[in-house]
């Protein structure tokens, strides 16, 4: 399995330094790899949208796919929201008190790629990396991805193990809880067994979602009263960094 891996990345190697569509045999011989071998490392990437294919049968050539431009430029974006992002939520969680964080998913974890911590004694403690289906932000982003993106996620990873994600046996009720989710952008989650009270919104480009913003705040010193002010706030900074990203479209 490795070396299929290791040939795999040779040829996209190989192709992507060409600058211009190659022929199965010059791929061969660039990569010392056996041209049938080659060949049918060639067709699964084709098939997977890694590369794509131009010209006649049995007289192809090969350039890098749309798939690959995307999750380049998908990284460029995640990096350009979380440089935007980071002051925002510094001076956010600064001024009213409440922890922040920003994540994206990584495979099957959700992963936090900046996260502020106010100066109180009090905070909420994140783990770093999480399974997504067992994180309530995990669960939020794949409620806002979309179905394809979705639909490969699931067929990659499974449903959630039994007891990992309460109230969900199967694709049905997981769709019925992403339904329930998309419902809480912007709005306050009291998560009684953890001592917190929760808010998400998610960070879009071009009507595709990147990344997502989470605030948390320990339910000891929730307040409505207060909490009108830190969602304005929290409301105020999300239309900053979109109004950011918009200036690099």
């Amino acid at each position: 399995m490795i070396q299929v891996l290791d040939r795999a990345v040779s040829i996209l190697d190989f192709i992507a330094q060409a600058n211009v569509p190659v022929r199965l045999p010059e791929i061969a011989q660039g990569t010392g790899i056996g041209e049938s071998t080659c060949a049918n490392i060639i067709s699964s990437l084709v098939e997977n949208g890694l590369l794509e294919k131009e010209g006649a049968r049995r007289k192809y050539s090969y350039s890098i796919g749309q798939k690959i431009q995307e999750l380049s430029k998908r990284k460029v974006t995640v990096e350009l929201v979380r440089r935007i992002a980071a002051i925002a939520m510094d001076s956010f969680a600064s001024e009213v008190g409440v922890s922040c964080i920003l994540a994206v998913l990584e495979h099957q974890y959700r992963v936090i790629i900046h996260e502020s911590k106010p100066q109180t004694r009090l905070q909420v403690v994140h783990h770093q990396r999480y399974p997504a289906y067992a994180s309530s932000l995990g669960r939020f982003i794949l409620a806002h991805y979309e179905n394809e993106t979705l639909n490969q996620f699931i067929e990659q990873f499974g449903l959630p193990d039994k007891g990992v994600w309460r109230g969900v046996e199967d694709l049905e009720t997981m769709q019925m809880e992403f339904d329930t989710i998309r419902n809480y952008v912007m709005k306050p989650k009291i998560v009684e067994e953890d001592h917190v009270v929760m808010m998400f919104a998610p960070i879009m480009d071009q009507n595709k979602f990147i990344a997502a913003l989470g605030m948390y705040l320990p339910i000891s010193n929730f307040n409505e009263t207060s909490f009108k002010l830190i969602k304005t706030k929290f409301s105020n900074m999300l239309d900053f960094i979109q109004k950011k990203m918009h200036q690099y479209e």
